[in-house]
């Protein structure tokens, strides 16, 4: 690890295909600016990347490998826990940055304070092309629309945030000195993200919706942990569980939008009862 601090500190909590992890570590190594990037292996068994990232040669990469599997939130925490940048990125081993990342999160920096970072996303399929699922469809029709790069907080934007979560949290960029003393659920699965938000949020915190070209790729297939527990009962007690919650803390503030939009929940729900369906419906064609 370099002796000055990095501005971002890159994580990808590896647990999948190495010929994905691979693309983003490539992607990461094309930005510039000053970063740092650690892979923290949580015991992937789809291979061993060590000899591939020997042969890159690159001192501003980190190799470490848990002696056991954490898990999802626990090895999240342990990223965070290490991080030495003023940022702190936890990448998708699926996901790709655009070459202008690092530039636009510094310009931004330089511009305004904030502690969330929210860039420009677009979505790609296992084969790497861009497409619009349903599901981002509706994430850009809930996200905050504006012409150029904004700071947001309060009330107004936890209340669209608990419509429906559109953000996208491996492109995030947290403010390291904010985040670490938060830390993450380490029991939670699909609110994981969210949690976080929340807690910097509902502290007076801030977030930089950035507007223009996008800046990172975030990838949709049928491995990933959105895909996979799409169709889980646990998901939805989970998620109930988390706007409950919620919403008694928004009462504590008097943020009577947010509160409201908590115990509506309208995309959980809606998303709950589509699952449903489907399910019956693969069940009946299968029987």
């Amino acid at each position: 690890m370099p002796t000055d601090s990095p501005f971002v500190h890159f994580f990808i909590p590896y647990y999948g295909p190495v010929s994905f992890i691979q693309e983003t570590v490539k992607s990461v190594r094309e930005q510039q600016g000053n970063w740092h990037l650690t892979i923290i292996d949580d015991q992937s068994p789809y291979g061993d990347i060590r000899p591939w990232l020997a042969q890159l040669n690159d001192d501003r990469i980190t190799y470490l490998k848990n002696e056991v599997n954490l898990g999802l939130g626990a090895n999240f925490q342990r990223c965070l826990s290490l991080s030495k940048g003023r940022f702190t990125v936890l990448l998708g081993d699926d996901d790709r940055l655009l070459p202008q990342y690092v530039d636009r999160l510094h310009a931004a920096d330089l511009e305004q304070q904030f502690d969330v970072y929210q860039p420009v996303v677009e979505v790609i399929n296992e084969s790497g092309v861009a497409v619009k699922p349903l599901a981002d469809r509706v994430k850009a029709l809930l996200r905050p629309r504006h012409s150029a790069s904004e700071t947001h907080r309060g009330d107004r934007l936890t209340a669209s945030l608990m419509t429906g979560n559109w953000t996208y949290f491996p492109s995030l960029a947290w403010r390291t000195d904010v985040i670490q003393p938060l830390g993450f659920n380490v029991t939670a699965l699909v609110t994981i993200d969210l949690d976080l938000l929340m807690k910097v949020l509902v502290r007076g915190g801030s977030m930089y919706i950035g507007s223009g070209a996008p800046t990172f790729q975030y990838r949709r297939h049928a491995r990933s942990v959105s895909s996979t527990q799409a169709l889980d009962g646990p998901r939805f007690k989970e998620e109930q569980h988390f706007f409950e919650s919620q919403a008694a803390i928004f009462d504590s503030l008097g943020w009577r939008r947010s509160a409201s939009a908590s115990r509506l929940h309208l995309t959980s729900r809606v998303h709950a009862m589509l699952s449903s369906l489907r399910t019956r419906v693969i069940g009946r064609s299968s029987s």
